[in-house]
């Protein structure tokens, strides 16, 4: 077993270090600093909000439904995976957030950790559109960023 966990550490930094490159090394347009200061200050803050709908959204209350739910259909299987995924990402951007009020790095980790478990999500429910799309800037963000958590 630690074998196994050694390899997945292994292939995690190694991916880290390869989108980093992409993202911030090799893309031609870096944000700027004052947008990117903006992001991390307030960042965490619009991260709380979205929280909190997210967790309306699983538990099902309120107008803070899926598309799905908009349009009066219930997927079955794939409703129930939708909130699964949900649901882990809230728990990983959850115990995120205290520590991106302090700008730790563990806590941009978990991001990109939260981010993983979306692509995930789009290969298992096909949602290929959305997963290019929202990987996409999702690790645009969160390596322009990188350099403020330590």
């Amino acid at each position: 077993m630690e074998i196994k966990n050694q390899k997945l550490k292994e292939l995690l930094t190694d991916l880290e270090k390869k989108l980093e490159e992409i993202f911030v090394d090799k893309i031609p347009y870096q944000i700027p600093n004052n947008i990117k200061d903006l992001i991390v200050n307030y960042g965490p803050y619009l991260l709380a909000f979205s929280l909190f709908f997210q967790f309306l959204n699983i538990l099902n209350v309120g107008y803070f439904t899926s598309y799905f739910e908009l349009m009066g259909v219930k997927m079955g299987l794939v409703y129930q995976v939708e909130r699964l995924f949900l649901l882990i990402t809230l728990i990983i951007e959850a115990v995120a957030l205290p520590g991106l009020f302090q700008k730790k790095l563990f806590s941009w980790k978990l991001l990109f950790y939260s981010s993983l478990v979306m692509v995930v999500r789009g290969v298992v429910v096909f949602d290929i559109f959305g997963l290019v799309i929202s990987t996409l800037l999702s690790w645009y963000l969160l390596f322009q960023i990188k350099e403020y958590y330590k």
